[in-house]
């Protein structure tokens, strides 16, 4: 299905210029879609059938990873077609690892027992190799990121914090030596009553892999930080902090846009509507059924 939508003015959520390919995000059907701007016109296409989550782009823009409702991972072209099923669930938020001189590679969470832990499969398909292992013993690991230049992996553990998990924390790794850092750490305090760990978190690598942009929650919408970390000095610098009480508000959302500007999503704090906002157009969805959170990716154009 293909569908031209009318352009929407960004006003006061305008970024600045880049060069975007397609957005790919979930739908109201909570199927994957793609929206690409095309003279002027955004033209939407539907690329899955049923229920898909978390769609990633590969680094060339040439792919799309995604999870089914199953938690299996499939990789598709851009259009929709060739899907190829290269892990079968319990798996969800792949992501694509660079390797160098060698086919690239899906990362994925899979997860045992409740608990997750970071995994790798070839994109065309294979024996998966399991990345981490302290997802096991912690709360569990999720969210895994690889910088384009390859030397950086990071991802999202969660660890026990009084009677819950309500501890989560940025871990980044050296690829080449091995090393780890913990980097930012968000701590939902437990009151007796609220599920802890399960808040919604992002981390993303800028298009020169000098950056983390950051988001971190310690409860579903609440306790939410926002920031950046530098890759070279190690610094962090926290753009916002969230706290609220029940169903007060949905905090922004940012990912940089490769080609340059950002990628956000925002939510009304009364729950009648979001926005996607990418560095040429702005896409407005009811909230109850995103795009939200991870469930957006721009495709990189080279």
């Amino acid at each position: 299905m293909t569908a031209a939508v009318g352009l929407a003015a960004t006003g006061s959520h305008a970024t600045s210029p880049g060069r975007p390919g397609a957005l790919a995000y979930v739908g109201l059907d909570h199927s994957i879609y793609s929206d690409r701007l095309v003279a002027g016109q955004v033209m939407l296409k539907r690329l899955t059938p049923g229920v898909g989550d978390h769609p990633r782009w590969s680094q060339d823009g040439t792919k799309l990873a995604y999870a089914t409702g199953a938690r299996n991972i499939v990789v598709m072209k851009p259009d929709g077609t060739a899907k190829k099923t290269v892990s079968v669930g319990p798996s969800w938020q792949p992501n694509w690892m660079p390797v160098t001189g060698k086919p690239s590679q899906v990362g994925f969470v899979n997860v045992i027992s409740g608990r997750g832990d970071i995994y790798a499969v070839p994109a065309a398909g294979g024996v998966a190799k399991r990345l981490t292992t302290d997802g096991a013993t912690t709360c569990g690991n999720s969210q895994p990121a690889w910088s384009a230049d390859g030397k950086y992996f990071a991802y999202v553990q969660r660890t026990k914090q009084a009677a819950g998990c309500g501890s989560h924390r940025l871990v980044v790794i050296t690829r080449a030596t091995g090393v780890k850092r913990v980097v930012q750490t968000v701590i939902w305090p437990d009151d007796g009553v609220t599920p802890l760990g399960v808040g919604d978190d992002r981390i993303d690598f800028t298009a020169d892999s000098a950056q983390i942009w950051f988001s971190l929650s310690g409860n579903t919408d609440c306790v939410e930080t926002s920031g950046v970390y530098a890759v070279a000095t190690g610094r962090v610098s926290v753009i916002s902090e969230f706290v609220c009480e029940g169903e007060l508000g949905i905090p922004l959302e940012e990912a940089p846009a490769p080609g340059g500007g950002v990628v956000t999503t925002n939510c009304d704090p009364y729950g009648s509507e979001c926005w996607i906002t990418t560095p040429r157009w702005t896409k407005t969805v009811p909230d109850d059924a995103g795009p939200l959170w991870s469930a957006f990716d721009m495709q990189p154009l080279h």
